[in-house]
């Protein structure tokens, strides 16, 4: 009970000790307060910093209004939560949430709903997760993609989509893979140096991504007798 508010067990009861109803049931009071205090992470948290307010807490209402108050004061110190949530007039902070101008009322009127606004669906955000989606299926043919010369420092994001430096036998330059939406597949451009357009490739299905980029930028009719050529031409004798 040291590190705790209440003084013995018999205080200990009268907080969370078992309660007998009429007929025959039981239950534990405050359940959920004690699966709380209970928690080892916050007792050495606690002790660490030698700040047991929160292991003090003997009802529901103190712990909300705790929370609350932690919660917001995260938000405030952190960097990484940009975004104001106004609910019930107090002011909250997220990675991800928003609220408008309505402070979360939903435009119908329904008191049991927030309308807020979702930042991971920003354009960034799917654009960054398109051009990961798109070298996930390149890297199912690690072979194939490591020959066509890729520079790792080149890679980037572009509109649904990603971009990268090559240096193939019939293309040395970039190539950028991205989604057509209305569509559903997929654009293949191949851009020089000076970011002209040197070929267009549209309407590539999924399964043939990795080959139409491998004819456009590596393949030729002679690739076998090139590949020796090139090896041979390495070899000190």
């Amino acid at each position: 009970m040291l590190y705790y508010k209440f003084q013995n067990y018999e205080e200990f009861k009268s907080i969370f000790g078992i309660q007998y109803h009429g007929n025959g049931a039981k239950n534990r009071k405050n359940k959920i307060l004690l699966a709380y205090i209970k928690n080892r992470e916050l007792l050495h948290e606690a002790v660490k910093t030698n700040d047991f307010s929160l292991l003090h807490i003997s009802n529901i209402p103190d712990l909300k209004q705790e929370m609350k108050k932690r919660i917001k004061q995260s938000g405030l110190r952190s960097s990484k939560m940009p975004h104001q949530v106004h609910l019930n007039d107090e002011t909250y902070y997220s990675h991800t949430y928003s609220t408008d101008k309505n402070n979360g009322l939903c435009e119908d009127g329904d008191y049991k709903a927030v309308r807020y606004i979702n930042h991971e669906n920003t354009a960034e955000n799917r654009d960054l997760e398109m051009a990961r989606y798109i070298w996930s299926i390149l890297k199912t043919q690690l072979t194939i993609i490591m020959s066509w010369g890729i520079d790792p420092s080149s890679i980037k994001v572009v509109d649904l989509g990603i971009q990268f430096h090559v240096q193939g036998f019939k293309h040395t330059g970039y190539v950028k893979v991205a989604l057509n939406e209305g569509k559903d597949l997929f654009e293949i451009s191949l851009l020089s140096d000076d970011g002209e357009c040197v070929k267009f490739l549209d309407e590539v299905y999924l399964d043939m991504l990795v080959n139409a980029i491998d004819e456009a930028v590596e393949k030729t009719e002679d690739y076998e007798k090139r590949i020796t050529e090139l090896f041979e031409g390495g070899v000190c004798v």
